[in-house]
């Protein structure tokens, strides 16, 4: 039997694309967001926290995921596959006098328990992936990638449904090579209250209040939250910071805008608590 050899996917199409020129965000509250990530100088992100599943497609440069201390690298036109709850340490390299760019999927919980209970053969017995795995030359995905680019520059609006069969698509993809998130994980209690914060970042939340959307007592949400090892001002600190990293790689705000909107009334308190997170500055970051 004659072997096929794989050819390297034809990203140049995506490399010139305008909209990957100018930062852009597609994205449903309860379906997942896709959005382009760029960045021009090399360095290494702390302790980065994947809150949902995600894929990122690296279209020019390289990005390195260390997850369980074992670094894993995707060069360009490799996809990073990687399960929600993921902590990473990740390194994004530009190409030489150029910039690191690629976009990134993510898929909502809902969406993923959907997909299972629509899929169960495609599922099947497969088992759910523990931790970032990187899929080398991955054209079949990019070439899903490519129509919602596609899509997006031909100026049609990307509704509700379009995004759904779109992310859908990439799931099925994914699950031909073996590739599964946890569709029947259900989400801690510590997820819950990230999901809530994150959807009003610049409100002045308080734990009273956020106790009550969940029915508790502050005293007992309090504790309910230290059974899974954090607090109510850490889930908001790590929501607020992680909306932060995301803006200064997918948008082209300034850092004071950013820091407003994700709940931080000034710039320098702001920078202060992402360098002590992140190991580097906001302005370090992009």
């Amino acid at each position: 039997m004659a072997l096929v050899e794989k050819k390297m996917p034809d990203l140049q199409p995506y490399l010139t694309s305008p909209s990957l020129m100018t930062p852009f965000q597609i994205g449903h509250a309860d379906i997942g967001v896709m959005a382009s990530l760029t960045v021009r100088t090399l360095h290494t992100i702390q302790r980065v926290r994947f809150q949902d599943a995600c894929v990122i497609l690296v279209l020019e440069g390289s990005k390195s995921v260390s997850d369980l201390d074992r670094p894993k690298h995707a060069e360009t036109g490799d996809i990073a596959v990687i399960p929600a709850g993921t902590i990473a340490d990740v390194t994004s390299k530009p190409n030489p006098n150029h910039a690191y760019r690629g976009v990134i999927l993510s898929f909502e919980q809902s969406l993923l328990t959907r997909f299972s209970e629509t899929y169960p053969r495609v599922v099947g017995s497969k088992q759910p992936l523990g931790q970032v795995k990187i899929l080398k030359r991955a054209e079949d995905i990019s070439d899903v990638v490519g129509r919602v680019i596609r899509d997006f520059e031909a100026g049609l609006v990307i509704e509700r449904d379009l995004l759904y069969h779109r992310l859908v698509e990439v799931l099925l993809t994914l699950a031909i090579r073996h590739c599964v998130f946890n569709g029947t994980r259900q989400p801690k209690l510590t997820e819950r209250v990230g999901v809530l914060v994150a959807a009003d970042l610049a409100r002045n939340w308080t734990a009273t209040e956020v106790a009550c959307e969940f029915a508790m007592s502050e005293a007992t949400f309090r504790r309910r939250l230290a059974r899974e090892r954090t607090s109510f001002s850490a889930i908001l600190a790590e929501a607020r910071l992680g909306k932060g990293l995301f803006l200064l790689q997918s948008t082209e705000q300034d850092i004071t805008s950013i820091a407003l909107d994700v709940g931080y009334q000034s710039p320098s308190h702001f920078t202060a608590r992402f360098r002590r997170r992140y190991g580097v500055a906001p302005s370090d970051a992009r």
